[in-house]
């Protein structure tokens, strides 16, 4: 996921909330699924050109706007003027930053920032004092102050990547070892469900099963006949089948 998808995520559901539609309701006017709406929501993809001006039609926005801008500054009469009284008399604003897999990479692309490190990093600025927005399937928003030095941000990141490095930080580390058995039991679960789909029943229910040479599983069943004929279909001059004790 780039900038440009956050964006877009960012200003579809803007756009969405302001004419009071739910996902499904958006879906229906575009003539596609309520998933593939979340799915843009959460930034983790993007319409094509067709679906994209079909949603900029319908919210009279311009596709550059919506790939690019801020839909809440649109000139047009379709979205509605936001005015907010300002009751504070602090002499600095906010400002949201996006940081994604290659902002972290540009600070130090020493590791892979899977989604697990990810929301580690989130969690740690947050512990920090920092203040997140939203969390992407590959980065997050982070509010700093106009006033804050420019590079702060990225010294932090940058120390807490060292120290996801090191291990010097039990927080970090507490986080990195829950998060990550929580991803490995559900791709275990996400790829159990897989196996079933593709062979009609879980394997380990299955009496028998076979392997190539390379001690590689071919295929499963509930006879040595049925093995044997899986391994003619898949051309295996050698294999040996197995019984489930």
């Amino acid at each position: 996921m780039n900038h440009r998808t956050i964006i877009f995520a960012k200003n579809l559901m803007t756009l969405r909330t302001l004419k009071e539609m739910t996902q499904q309701e958006l879906a229906d006017k575009i003539h596609v699924t309520r998933q593939t709406i979340s799915t843009w929501e959460l930034g983790a993809g993007k319409p094509d050109i067709y679906c994209l001006g079909e949603i900029c039609d319908l919210f009279g926005v311009e596709p550059t706007q919506m790939l690019y801008g801020n839909v809440l500054k649109n000139n047009g009469d379709t979205t509605p003027e936001v005015v907010v009284k300002k009751e504070y008399s602090e002499d600095y604003t906010y400002e949201v930053n996006i940081i994604t897999d290659e902002d972290l990479e540009n600070i130090l692309n020493v590791i892979s920032y899977d989604f697990d490190r990810i929301l580690v990093i989130a969690l740690e600025l947050q512990r920090r004092g920092y203040k997140i927005t939203e969390i992407f399937d590959n980065g997050f928003g982070v509010l700093t102050k106009s006033t804050d030095d420019a590079s702060k941000l990225d010294r932090v990141l940058d120390d807490i990547i060292e120290s996801m490095i090191h291990g010097d930080n039990s927080f970090i580390e507490e986080k990195q070892t829950e998060l990550s058995n929580k991803f490995n039991e559900l791709k275990s679960v996400m790829i159990h469900e897989a196996m079933k789909a593709i062979w009609g029943d879980y394997p380990e229910n299955y009496k028998f099963y076979w392997m190539d040479e390379m001690e590689n599983p071919r295929g499963y069943a509930n006879t040595e006949e049925e093995c044997r004929q899986q391994a003619r279909e898949q051309l295996c001059s050698w294999y040996k089948i197995m019984r489930r004790v």
